[in-house]
């Protein structure tokens, strides 16, 4: 098909009056191709379900995927996060989850329908947020963010899929009210018109949304300001705003409403210190990162590699961690660039930019594999955007044939500069190869995906356990050095529904776990029995993890526990026959 894709618009129209004719970035010359529709629509969906269904029986993160499915069972038997348990960000999440395990059981492939759904609406979250310049560009932006996301090689249902999605479509929402209603006479009161009830609804739906993601995750505050309140802005007079804020209110109101409950639940607080200080404040020093380095791996890094043999040449593995992450800022940059550079003439590129830019700080923050997945598909997504729309700012026209070939540019920086840490994952999943390459420990009717390799003593230890515990016995899941209490396997709780959680860190985190007035010690003392996971020292990262911190816990483990089943991977100890 050859032609100017009807929704592409151009970007010298300052103020679209309807949804459909946002202001286009791609260039005053239109491509001369466009992707057929039914083409564009088989690719996206390709992009958003292949690597989801290829996911579904894969080895999930034993830490994060655990104390996922496990808060939400905790919740389940009327516990509180931050109070009964150890969490991190917003109660949403737990809650949620609980709610979906009260209507389909809990499980880890429950859990994982979830974190399939989040991930999907996020891929058509950043393809409809990019369908203004074009159905070519959408497309790409499609893949580009499949590639990124699923890259991580799992389902987990995290806040920070349940919050981005969010913000996502209530960046949407926000972009389908027409500017032009807002700003006629006509309007009296907030949005006094024939189609009040649809605009009505669609500003109050943005706003709930993004309530919602502070519930879910308060860290994305920044997103909700920049990314929402860009899209508000866009193409708005003074006037339309101040009508608009109204509904939009109400809606925030309404999403804040868990929040607001945890909040008057627990006391403002202890709120503030499980909500904001905690991860914020206290956490950092373990978590944070420096940029990858190019010549050396660290923490998770070092378990990357080319899979499937790469055929095509490509920069050492640390380089290519260090390339994802340094063209992801300079993509992001040159996004918000490019957006305040066309922020009249284009300015539905405003809210694009600044949702990247309020990404940034969790990317630089902690650049390692998990966190590049998290945060990098707007900018790179975006990228062809960002290239025209800077073209067209220094007066240059481009020609029809570089519109046609921008939209492949992000996916040629991923081919060439960085395809292990991206492609490599991705296209294990988008084959099914991840699932293959999996085994099954069960318990009872419970069950947990594992890597193949290390299927056989799981399973031994775990129906050691079985067969030695009581119901009601307490167990505690715990790595080898508990002075750092760094990485434990937290979904082997998920096996046994008849015993005990026998710690308030079923989440170990260090600054929280291995400190002085850590409850650790006392709990040991009680507990019945103590999974332990080896020590992984080649996971250790630059910063305050790699410090032991208080030893109460590892004297009072080694004072009370012996070995009764041991394993390379996983051993089982039980308290000593003088205990």
């Amino acid at each position: 098909m050859t032609g100017a894709d009807p929704k592409a618009v151009d970007p010298r129209s300052a103020r679209p009056e309807t949804p459909g004719a946002e202001t286009s970035a791609a260039a005053p010359t239109r491509s001369t191709w466009v992707l057929p529709r039914e083409a564009g629509y088989l690719i996206t969906a390709f992009a958003a379900l292949a690597p989801a269904w290829g996911l579904r029986g894969s080895p999930g993160p034993l830490y994060e995927e655990g104390f996922t499915v496990l808060h939400a069972e905790l919740v389940l038997q009327g516990q509180t996060p931050g109070v009964d348990f150890h969490a991190l960000y917003g109660p949403l999440g737990p809650w949620f989850m609980g709610l979906w395990f009260k209507v389909f059981g809990p499980s880890i492939g429950a859990q994982r329908v979830v974190g399939a759904l989040l991930l999907i609406a996020i891929v058509l979250g950043v393809r409809q947020l990019l369908r203004p310049w074009g159905r070519n560009v959408a497309t790409a932006a499609a893949v580009v963010t499949s590639i990124t996301v699923y890259s991580a090689g799992t389902l987990v249902a995290v806040a920070w899929w349940f919050g981005l999605a969010a913000v996502l479509w209530g960046v949407l929402l926000l972009r389908e009210v027409p500017p032009g209603l807002l700003d006629g006479e006509q309007t009296r009161g907030p949005l006094a018109t024939s189609s009040t009830p649809v605009q009505f609804a669609r500003l109050a739906g943005a706003g709930l949304l993004f309530g919602l993601a502070l519930g879910f995750r308060p860290d994305l505050a920044l997103a909700v300001v920049l990314a929402g309140g860009g899209a508000l802005w866009a193409a708005r007079s003074r006037a339309a705003i101040r009508r608009a804020w109204p509904p939009m209110l109400g809606g925030f109101a309404a999403g804040l409403a868990p929040l607001a409950a945890y909040t008057l639940i627990v006391g403002p607080a202890k709120a503030w210190r499980v909500l904001v200080t905690g991860p914020v404040f206290t956490l950092r020093p373990y978590r944070s990162l420096p940029p990858p380095p190019f010549a050396d791996l660290q923490g998770l890094s070092r378990t990357l590699s080319l899979s499937p043999k790469w055929p095509l040449p490509a920069p050492p593995l640390a380089a290519q961690v260090a390339l994802w992450f340094w063209v992801s800022v300079a993509a992001t940059l040159l996004l918000v660039a490019a957006a305040w550079a066309a922020r009249r003439s284009v300015p539905a590129l405003v809210p694009v930019a600044g949702l990247a830019l309020a990404l940034l700080p969790q990317l630089v923050q902690r650049p390692d594999l998990g966190h590049l997945a998290l945060t990098t598909a707007v900018p790179l997504a975006a990228l062809p955007v960002t290239i025209t729309t800077l073209l067209v700012a220094r007066k240059s026209s481009p020609r029809p044939d570089i519109l046609a070939l921008a939209p492949l540019v992000p996916l040629l920086l991923i081919l060439v500069l960085f395809p292990a840490p991206v492609l490599g994952p991705w296209s294990r999943a988008a084959t099914g190869q991840s699932t293959r390459d999996a085994g099954v420990v069960t318990v009872g009717d419970r069950s947990l995906p594992v890597a193949a390799s290390v299927q056989s003593p799981v399973q031994r230890t775990v129906n050691e356990l079985a067969a030695r515990a009581g119901p009601g016995d307490r167990l505690i899941v715990a790595p080898s050095d508990l002075t750092r209490a760094y990485d434990n396997p937290v979904a082997l709780y998920t096996l046994f529904a008849d015993l005990a959680v026998g710690t308030y860190h079923s989440e170990m985190d260090p600054g929280f776990t291995n400190v002085a007035g850590s409850s650790l010690p006392d709990e040991l003392a009680q507990a019945d029995w103590v999974l332990v996971s080896p020590s992984r020292p080649n996971l250790a990262e630059p910063n305050r993890s790699a410090e032991a911190g208080d030893p109460a816990a590892q004297v009072a483990f080694q004072k009370r526990f012996c070995p009764v089943a041991e394993t390379q991977v996983l051993s089982l100890w039980g308290v000593c026959g003088d205990g």
